[in-house]
C-alpha cells in the first residue's frame, strides 16, 4: 500500500486514490440498565498482519512511560492523561528504551565496544533498534512487563454525577486525581467534578451561558483546566461559538470566544510545557479544520486554516508529544471518505499523510494516542447504514492504525468487524455493529485499550491489543436501551499507574427519558 506525505499549512490536501480508512459518521444514542459484572478475557482477535513481523522493534512500543486514554498522552493529552510512571523492571528507571533495555538507564546511541555483564532475561531484547553503545551496567532485573497492582474492585464501581445532554470528557492529572466535564442539560451550563482515593467533589462553572455539545478538557499539573466547549452564539441565535473556558486552582472560571458563530466537532490538547491547541472541524461550510495554537506564556491565539475546504463536517482529534503537535482529521470528497494526520513542530510546519480511504461517507471519530517514542495510535469507527425492503441495514465495526516513529509507515488492522438489522415495522434487532465512537488509551507500558458501544446489544466493550498483535474484548456495561439516535455513547476513560481504569459514560435513563453521566472504575486486570 502507497502513503502519501507533503508539506502544507493552510490549503486543502489532494486527495490520494490509494484504498485506505474510515469511521462512522451517525453517532447513537445507548441508554445502559447498570447491571454491572466483571469483565473477563475473552475472544481471540485476529493473528497480526503480516506486514507487521512477529519481531518488528517498534510494533508497538510497549514499555512506554506515561498513561493516555481517549486521544493523546501525558498531560499533553486532550484529555489531559497524566504522565504516570509504570515502572520499568528492567532496571532503567522507567526510561523506554531506543535502543536497549539491558538497565544502563538511557538510550544506548551506538556500535556495542565491550560485551553485556549479563544476560537479558526479558522480552525487550527483539525492541532494541540497534547495538549497544558501551558496557551494560548490569542483567535486567525482570521482562519489561506492565502489571497492575490493583487488587480491587473486581467489577465496575459505578457513581451518578448528575445529568447531562451529552457524553463527559476526562482527564487525570499527575497526582492521580480523576477529573471529567459536561455539558447539564435544563440550561445549567458546564459541570465539572473531580474523584481520588481521598475523596470527591463537582461544581458548576457558573459562566452565565449555556452549552452545547461535548466540551473536550485537558487538566494541568498544577489541576488547572483547559476546556474547549460550545455555547450558543451571542450574536446568533442560530449558532453556536466555540470557546476556550479555563478553571484556576484557586477555583475562578474564565471564558473567551475562539471562534464565533460555528458549529462542529473538536478537540483540545496541553503541552508538557503548558502550550495549548485545540482543533476544530467546523460544521459550517465550507467545513474547514481550523487549529488555534497558544504558547505555554499564553497571550493570543494563533489561528491556522489547516484544510480550506471538504464536503462534510470534519472529525478530529489533537494532542503532544513533547511540543510536537499531532492532528488527525477526516476529509469527504462526493462519497469518498479519507483519515489523515498531520505533525510538526508548529502550525506552519505539518506533514500531512492520507492513511486511509473509503467510497463512502461513514467515519464518526478519530481518536488519537501518542507515545513517548513518538508511535501514533488512531481508533477508526466505521459505519454504513442503507435501508433495504423496510429494514435498516448496518455494517461497521473497528479498526485500529498505528504509525511506527522508525520510518513513518501506517499499519491498519480489524478489532471487529460486524452486521445488523433492524426491522423498521417491529422495531426488531437482529445482530450488532460495535465500534461506535471510540476512545483509545495506553497502559503505563504502551499495551493499547480500546473502549466502543455496539448497535444492536447496546453494551460497551473494552478491547486489548497484546504483544503478539491479537485483539481480546470484554464487555464491560450490558442491558441498555437503544432509545433514539443520532445521539453519542462514547464512553472515554483514562489509565493510571497502579492499573486501574477510570471511565465516565452518559446513561440513558429509559424511566425518566433523560440522560445521566455516570463514573467508575476497575482494575485493568478486570477488562483483559
Amino acid at each position: 500500500m502507497r502513503y502519501t506525505t507533503r508539506m502544507f499549512a493552510a490549503h486543502r490536501p489532494t486527495v490520494p486514490s490509494a484504498a485506505l480508512l474510515v469511521v462512522g459518521s451517525v453517532a447513537w444514542g445507548l441508554g445502559f440498565g447498570w447491571n454491572v459484572v466483571a469483565c473477563s478475557s475473552s475472544d481471540e482477535g485476529p493473528a497480526p498482519l503480516s506486514s507487521q513481523g512477529s519481531a518488528d522493534a517498534y510494533w508497538p512500543p510497549q514499555d512506554a512511560a506515561g498513561v493516555v486514554g481517549d486521544a493523546g498522552l501525558g498531560p499533553g493529552s486532550d484529555v489531559g492523561g497524566s504522565v504516570v510512571d509504570g515502572g520499568s523492571t528492567d532496571g532503567n528507571g522507567g526510561v523506554r528504551d531506543g535502543a536497549s533495555s539491558d538497565g544502563d538507564g538511557a538510550v544506548d546511541a551506538g556500535a556495542n565496544t565491550s560485551p553485556d555483564t549479563g544476560p537479558d532475561t526479558g522480552p525487550d531484547a527483539r525492541r532494541d533498534a540497534g547495538p549497544d553503545a558501551g558496557p551494560d551496567a548490569g542483567p535486567d532485573a525482570g521482562p519489561d512487563v506492565f502489571e497492575p497492582t490493583c487488587t480491587s474492585p473486581v467489577a465496575w464501581t459505578l457513581e451518578t454525577i448528575g445529568p447531562t445532554i451529552d457524553v463527559p470528557s476526562v482527564a487525570m492529572d499527575p497526582s492521580g486525581r480523576f477529573h471529567t466535564v459536561f455539558a447539564k442539560n435544563s440550561g445549567t451550563g458546564l459541570f465539572y467534578a473531580w474523584r481520588d482515593d481521598g475523596g470527591q467533589g463537582s461544581e458548576s462553572a457558573g459562566l452565565g451561558f449555556n452549552m452545547g455539545l461535548g466540551p473536550k478538557l485537558a487538566v494541568g499539573d498544577d489541576r488547572s483546566l483547559h476546556i474547549a466547549a460550545s455555547a450558543p452564539s451571542e450574536t446568533d441565535s442560530s449558532a453556536s461559538d466555540l470557546r476556550y473556558i479555563t478553571r484556576s486552582t484557586s477555583g475562578v472560571w474564565r471564558s473567551e470566544v475562539l471562534e464565533p458563530t460555528v458549529r462542529g466537532r473538536f478537540d483540545i490538547a496541553r503541552a508538557e510545557s503548558g502550550a495549548l491547541a485545540v482543533l476544530l472541524g467546523s460544521g459550517v461550510e465550507p467545513y474547514p479544520v481550523v487549529l488555534f495554537v497558544r504558547s505555554a506564556s499564553g497571550g493570543t491565539w494563533q489561528r491556522t486554516v489547516v484544510v480550506e475546504e471538504t464536503d462534510f463536517e470534519p472529525a478530529v482529534s489533537v494532542s503532544f508529544a513533547g511540543e510536537k503537535l499531532h492532528l488527525a482529521y477526516t476529509i469527504v470528497e462526493g462519497v469518498k471518505e479519507t483519515a489523515w494526520y498531520a505533525e510538526g513542530d508548529s502550525a506552519a510546519d505539518l506533514s500531512h499523510t492520507s492513511v486511509y480511504e473509503v467510497e463512502r461517507r461513514d467515519v464518526s471519530a478519530v481518536p488519537m494516542a501518542v507515545d513517548r517514542e513518538g508511535g501514533v495510535h488512531l481508533a477508526l469507527s466505521h459505519l454504513s447504514i442503507s435501508f433495504p425492503n423496510n429494514t435498516w441495514h448496518f455494517e461497521g465495526g473497528l479498526k485500529y492504525a498505528y504509525r511506527s516513529p522508525v520510518d513513518g509507515t501506517w499499519h491498519i488492522e480489524d478489532v471487529e468487524d460486524a452486521v445488523a438489522n433492524l426491522d423498521a415495522t417491529t422495531s426488531i434487532w437482529d445482530g450488532e455493529v460495535p465500534g461506535l465512537d471510540p476512545s483509545i488509551g495506553l497502559d503505563p507500558l504502551g499495551g493499547t485499550y480500546l473502549s466502543y458501544a455496539v448497535i444492536g446489544t447496546e453494551d460497551i466493550r473494552f478491547a486489548r491489543r497484546d504483544a503478539g498483535g491479537h485483539w481480546h474484548r470484554s464487555h464491560a456495561f450490558d442491558h441498555g436501551l437503544l432509545l433514539s439516535f443520532p445521539n453519542r455513547v462514547a464512553a472515554p476513560f483514562v489509565i493510571d499507574g497502579t492499573g486501574r481504569v477510570w471511565i465516565a459514560h452518559k446513561e440513558v435513563d429509559s424511566t425518566a427519558h433523560a440522560s445521566v453521566v455516570r463514573w467508575g472504575r476497575t482494575c485493568l486486570s478486570t477488562v483483559q
